[in-house]
Formats: structure tokens, sequence, C-alpha cells
């Protein structure tokens, strides 16, 4: 360094410039002074009183505001007091700092134990084809043009289908059905490598607003929301109705709880007999391409004809999925519990031994708790879908 920055704060940056992630071998820091020199003297306080050459000093720039005018102001005799005084106060603070912290670096720690399943987890959706092979069905439906571009990419617009097309319920089609798509189209892709090599390319990801709004408008329109399939089965009778239903669980509560980890958007399938049971299990969800074309009249008639037993087996889907339910809510229960009081544990540890927590982030803490449990105790079912299953 050709001089020292008046600041703790500014030591420290100028060093970390040099040490940087990576770096494998110790930064040599030489400072040209002149002796007996303004310098000399921020120098000498600096190395010695708060030990800014060694290493990062959170407490530095504090005791830099507390002290820089008496050491301007102290005569050469003096000084050696202040700094020595400014040591042992450095220690003090740096010891005071190191219990506040220690619990939160603990937590905050690297755990390659605990990361690689959610590393895994990460490029699993990475490299999953999902979400391309659900914007396949997506643009379909809604009738937009689709256009594969090669080396990953792809190009959407709409089309004269997309503003009138028939699998839109009327009250949703403005200019265009479909939400963010403009005239002229979008090129997209799905893998992050290409997305990064071209800025004119827009990365779409489950989380992409585009994506989110499609989704969105399937769960807010009644469009696709009941529907009737005629198939044959091997090992159930010609004239068997079965009701397949899925619902959807409701936790409403502030965002500031987090609760999304501990009651994720979970789905409830029930697939019900015309003897009440649920036999979801032995008949996986299936979309049956190979189902058998019928006129809408005749499935008119045979679903009419059977509203009241297709009444009851909907009270008893309902009441399955409710002790589904149950079932979620008990395991939020005990992951937000066990979580939140770990959290309250570690935060009443901590108060003992740092005057800063104070009992209103305790008692704010708490509150939470109370409230997550209560929120995710009052979930519920939502009704998503049915369908109505004809055996031929």
């Amino acid at each position: 360094m050709f001089d020292l920055p008046l600041g703790a704060d500014l030591v420290e940056q100028r060093v970390g410039r040099l040490d940087r992630i990576g770096q494998k071998n110790d930064v040599n820091i030489h400072i040209p002074i002149v002796a007996e020199s303004f310098m000399s003297r921020l120098f000498q306080w600096y190395d010695q009183g708060l030990d800014l050459f060694s290493g990062p000093n959170p407490a530095a720039q504090g005791l830099y505001e507390d002290y820089i005018e008496r050491i301007l102001a102290v005569d050469s005799k003096g000084l050696q007091d202040l700094i020595d005084a400014c040591r042992i106060e450095n220690q003090q603070r740096l010891m005071g700092l190191s219990e506040g912290r220690n619990k939160l670096l603990e937590r905050s720690s690297f755990d390659s134990a605990i990361a690689a399943p959610i590393i895994e987890g990460i490029e699993h959706t990475q490299n999953s084809n999902a979400l391309q092979a659900y914007l396949d069905i997506s643009f379909e439906l809604f009738g937009l043009d689709y256009e594969d571009l090669g080396d990953g990419i792809n190009l959407i617009k709409p089309t004269s289908a997309a503003i009138h097309h028939p699998n839109v319920s009327a009250d949703a089609q403005g200019h265009y059905s479909y939400p963010d798509i403009p005239e002229e189209g979008i090129r997209y892709t799905t893998d992050r490598n290409k997305a990064l090599s071209r800025e004119d390319v827009a990365f779409l990801t489950w989380e992409h607003p585009l994506v989110e709004q499609a989704i969105d408008k399937v769960l807010s329109e009644n469009l696709g929301n009941s529907s009737v399939v005629v198939i044959k089965h091997p090992d159930i009778p010609a004239g068997t109705l079965l009701l397949e239903t899925i619902f959807s669980i409701e936790c409403l509560a502030p965002q500031y709880l987090g609760l999304r980890r501990f009651m994720p958007d979970n789905i409830l399938r029930t697939l019900i007999s015309p003897s009440q049971e649920d036999i979801s299990n032995q008949m996986p969800f299936n979309e049956y391409p190979q189902a058998i074309e019928l006129a809408n009249e005749p499935i008119f008639k045979i679903v009419d004809s059977q509203q009241k037993p297709l009444q009851r087996m909907l009270k008893s889907a309902q009441a399955i999925a409710d002790v589904q339910l149950q079932s979620v809510i008990n395991t939020g229960l005990s992951q937000y519990q066990r979580a939140r009081q770990e959290e309250l544990d570690r935060l009443s540890a901590l108060a003992k031994i740092n005057p800063a927590v104070r009992d209103e982030e305790i008692q704010a803490m708490k509150n939470e708790l109370d409230l997550g449990l209560a929120a995710i105790g009052a979930s519920r079912t939502r009704l998503e879908a049915i369908r109505v299953i004809i055996i031929a």
C-alpha cells in the first residue's frame, strides 16, 4: 500500500482485493512509512491496537471511530498507552462477538452430508424433461405455435387459435389467452448453460412468471375440472363406474411464517369404487390415451342416471381425503415444531450470554411458532378435479 486510509474497513477492503477466494499463498503487505510521521502513528495503531494486518477484524471499525480523535490528539509519550488500551478493548469486543456468534456459525456451516441430497435434487430438477413435457402439452391446449429451432432453443408465438380456442373458457379469452406472449413470440430454453450464453433467449423454469401464470390459469379456471372417460379394464366388470378425485391442500398463512417447506403443495388422489373403497393404489393415475370414443349424448345419459351413486362416492372421496390430510398435517406439525423449537432454544441460549438479544425477539419467535402451528392445524382440502371412469 502506498498509504493508509482513514478507516479500519477501508484497510480491510484493500487487503481483501488481494486476499481472494482461491488464494493459495499468504498475502504479504508492504507499506512505506516515514518515521515519526502521521502515517507512522496510524500504522502503529492499526497494527498493534486494531490488529488489521493479520486477518479480518469485525470489531475494528467501531474501535476506530471511538479512538481516532484521541489517537490524533495524544502526544508521543501517551501514544503507546492508548494503543495498549485499544488492544485490550479490541480483544474484549472480539470475545463478545465470538460468544454471540458461535452458535450461528455452527448452524450455517457447510455440512456435506446434509448438502449432498439437496444438490442431487437440484441437479435432478435441472436435468429433468418434466418442464418441457408440461410446456408442450400447455402450448398445444392453449393453441400456441411451437417451433423447435434446434440446439435446445424453441420459439412459441400466439396464433389465431390462441385467441378463440375451444379449450379456453370464454371468461378467460382476452387479446391472447396465454400469459405474457408478445405477438412476435418468445425464444426460450430450459437449459441454464444455453440461457447464460444467449441473452436473446429466455430461460424458463418452474418459477418463471410465464410458467407460473400458465399453471395458475389451469388451477383457477373451471374448464377441465370434470371429465368422463370410457375404458376397458381386464379386472373390472363392464358397466362399473369409478370416481377419481384430485384434492389440493390449502394452508392459509402469512408468507413470513415460511410454512411452504413444511406444508408443500400436496395433491391427494382417490379412486372410489361402487363399494365406496379407495382403489387408487391398484390403479395409478393414467391419461388413458386409448380411451373409447363415444358420442356425448349416451355419456350424459349414463352420468345423469348415476347421480345418487356418484354423490355417495364423492362423499366417500372427501372423507378419505380428510384422513389423508390429517396424516399430512401431523407430519407438518412435527417438522415445524421441531425446526422452530430449535431456533427458539438457540435464541434463548444466546440471550443468556449476549445482552443484545432482547426479550421481545424471543417472544416474537414464540408468537410465530404458535401462529404457524395454528395455521398448519387449520389446513383443509379443496376439490380440484373429478373424473368419472366408465368401464366398457
